[in-house]
């Protein structure tokens, strides 16, 4: 992997511009993250070179991709989604108020990492499984059965993703892949409930953002888990605030009950 990154990607980058916009928007974001003193500066840097990639991606997506460009196209995509994770976090952060994404940022970082990872799953504490019980109840709209199915397999296919992190998390073999499979499974349909703040699609993502705290370990994720589940709380309907109650057990607690696996 270290091969990949450190040669074939740059090399592939020197052949073609959008990737190297998208290399150097990354890199300017790790400076952003890793030096507070010029965050801002070079989080416009990131923009600039950002829009640069995502114009030239999709122009290119929109014709026959080239046996030459397949490569590239593929290295691009996988440093749009760690680049959309570190500038969610980093634009709450120089938000004045602090009080989290915005939902728009949330989304956007919905849409630009789904792809998927295979795991493994493993039983979750007694805590974690009454959770899960209770958002599947929160599914149930009666009124809309189509929701209702949307949101009822959100939760499902998560719960595997909590079993999936307390496993390898044990095994000291946790990786962004097998938090961001849920993303990359979830159809548009959900995403859009997400953008139109239907309250249990907000909750559902709410917890999934807790489970990124798994992953603190990688700089682009850092405080993600905090400022993620803060954007969409803040989105919720005062209603529904209830229902984040353990998630914010959870994330005060450092995820302990997922990390003991107990």
């Amino acid at each position: 992997m270290k091969h990949l990154w450190q040669d074939n990607i740059p090399l592939e980058a020197t052949k073609h511009p959008f990737l190297m916009h998208g290399i150097l928007a990354l890199s300017a974001l790790h400076i952003a993250a890793t030096t507070p003193a010029k965050s801002a500066a070079y989080l416009q840097i990131s923009d600039k070179h950002h829009v640069i990639a995502v114009s030239s991606f999709r122009d290119l997506l929109s014709e026959p991709v080239t046996d030459d460009q397949g490569d590239a196209l593929f290295a691009l995509s996988m440093v749009l989604s760690i680049s959309s994770l570190a500038r969610a976090s980093l634009r709450a952060v120089e938000r004045p108020d602090r009080r989290g994404m915005a939902l728009e940022d949330v989304v956007e970082l919905l849409y630009m990492t789904r792809g998927a990872v295979p795991s493994t799953a493993h039983p979750l504490a007694p805590e974690l499984k009454a959770c899960f019980s209770a958002l599947l109840s929160l599914c149930g709209d009666a009124s809309d059965p189509e929701k209702s199915k949307i949101c009822t397999e959100a939760v499902t296919e998560l719960r595997t993703v909590y079993e999936t992190a307390v496993q390898t998390h044990a095994t000291q073999a946790l990786h962004s892949g097998h938090i961001f499979r849920w993303v990359a499974e979830r159809p548009y349909e959900f995403l859009k409930l997400v953008q139109a703040k239907y309250p249990p699609a907000l909750v559902i993502t709410a917890y999934f953002f807790v489970s990124t705290g798994m992953l603190e370990h990688s700089w682009y994720l850092r405080d993600l888990a905090q400022l993620g589940f803060d954007g969409v709380a803040s989105a919720l309907e005062a209603d529904y605030g209830k229902h984040l109650a353990y998630a914010r057990e959870l994330i005060a607690s450092d995820l302990a009950v997922m990390k003991s696996g107990r």
